[in-house]
């Protein structure tokens, strides 16, 4: 009996608690519709991450294996996967943190270290924060492997991870919070939808400067050094264009008519790239180089990346046509001209392009031709001036930080193979 009451009593101090917290439950749940993430949005980034790399491995080692001499191609390849693996860990152990942790309009700080702390929800987002951090592990992968295709077949191994990682930290991470976290670009109305500026204008400058410092490949200019793969890179750049677009919709974070849009337009930018590039090769160079339209999609990509997310389908195509024009003349300059051994056009591709669809955005976000207009403050000189400032100090950082970097690990690691090793691959 004295058991039977016990339980009774239970029972109604249960009973009585459930209806006092009914209306607790009830109120965070109404108040928490940010505290859950969106499943479908969700699912999307994840798996707009996962296509995304490919545009890593295997598109970018295939591209870049392509482009290089048959000896060069295994160990090109090797390269591409120990740069994805140094660049993954630092990025993971302090990078993120750096690029979004804070608001700091420099740097972020290390709460985020080994993705600690992260938020059932990213600010701003309908999305778990560790698949805002997997999305943006995806776009840091992806300078290093390019500056690496314009060093190709001279650089040693040790140095190049060494170099990968350390400029991820010093040169990507600072720009990507200028921009991607809240930093003072970004607070200044410059706009980077998905990696002009902070991936392809980043990577083109410091792989110029990063070709400077090493110098020319044995023979070169004087001799003639093609891939011996134009099929394999064509190859390659096709899987890049499909991770690109991913990409393109991931950065939108939601699957919402931006994303739809951003790939869209990403899509016609690298159209245009390929129907500008062929018709340069066919005007300038004589004759069409069919085998070369792999690089004059990733010059469209390169040219829309920043702007796909604001602008219409029209203009995207011309931001493509227009930026993939500009990189064709740069890469015939830096080769003929200036003598410096650009491999895979690293520059031309990245810099020259991304750079020229940073600027066009300015023009084609008006609404007046379709764009999706200026935020609070701004007209089309204000947004043209604030995306030279950003193209100003992404391209001065890099340099320095290259430079920093660069030859920071050389005096640990030798910068290039000694000639016996080029010459044997």
């Amino acid at each position: 009996m004295g058991r039977l009451a016990l339980l009774r009593t239970l029972g109604a101090v249960a009973a009585s608690g459930a209806a006092i917290a009914l209306p607790t439950i009830a109120s965070a749940q109404e108040i928490g519709t940010g505290i859950v993430s969106d499943s479908g949005d969700t699912g999307f980034l994840i798996a707009a991450a996962l296509i995304g790399l490919l545009a890593a491995l295997p598109g970018w080692a295939m591209l870049q294996a392509g482009q290089q001499r048959a000896i060069h191609a295994p160990r090109a390849v090797g390269l591409m996967f120990g740069i994805v693996a140094i660049v993954s860990a630092l990025w993971l152990a302090i990078g993120y943190s750096l690029a979004f942790n804070g608001a700091s309009p420099w740097l972020g700080f290390g709460q985020n270290a080994w993705l600690a702390n992260l938020g059932n929800i990213r600010e701003g987002t309908t999305v778990p924060e560790s698949a805002f951090a997997l999305i943006n592990l995806v776009f840091a992968l992806l300078p290093p492997l390019i500056i690496a295709g314009a060093l190709a077949e001279r650089v040693r191994m040790g140095w190049m991870l060494a170099f990968a990682g350390l400029w991820s930290l010093i040169v990507y991470a600072p720009i990507a919070h200028w921009l991607w976290g809240s930093g003072w670009l970004a607070r200044n109305g410059a706009l980077d939808f998905a990696g002009g500026l902070t991936i392809f204008l980043a990577a083109g400058v410091s792989a110029l400067v990063a070709a400077v410092m090493l110098g020319r490949r044995t023979g070169w200019p004087e001799t003639a050094l093609p891939g011996h793969g134009p099929t394999v890179s064509l190859a390659g750049a096709g899987l890049s264009w499909i991770g690109w677009m991913a990409l393109a919709g991931g950065a939108a974070l939601a699957a919402t008519d931006d994303a739809s849009s951003a790939i869209i337009n990403l899509h016609l930018g690298a159209c245009g790239g390929i129907i500008a590039w062929l018709a340069c090769s066919r005007l300038f160079g004589g004759a069409a180089d069919l085998a070369g339209s792999g690089r004059g999609a990733l010059a469209g990509i390169a040219a829309s990346a920043a702007a796909c997310g604001y602008v219409a389908p029209g203009p995207a195509l011309l931001i493509g046509l227009a930026g993939a024009v500009l990189a064709w003349l740069a890469a015939r300059s830096i080769e003929r001209t200036f003598r410096i051994d650009d491999v895979t056009g690293s520059f031309a591709i990245g810099a020259i392009a991304g750079g020229t669809g940073a600027l066009l955005l300015a023009i084609f976000q008006s609404p007046a031709l379709g764009g999706v207009g200026y935020g609070e403050g701004l007209d089309m000189g204000g947004q043209l001036f604030a995306q030279i400032i950003a193209i100003g100090a992404v391209t001065l950082w890099s340099i320095i930080g290259t430079l920093i970097a660069g030859y920071g690990i050389a005096m640990v690691l030798p910068m290039r193979v000694s000639a016996e090793e080029e010459a044997a691959g």
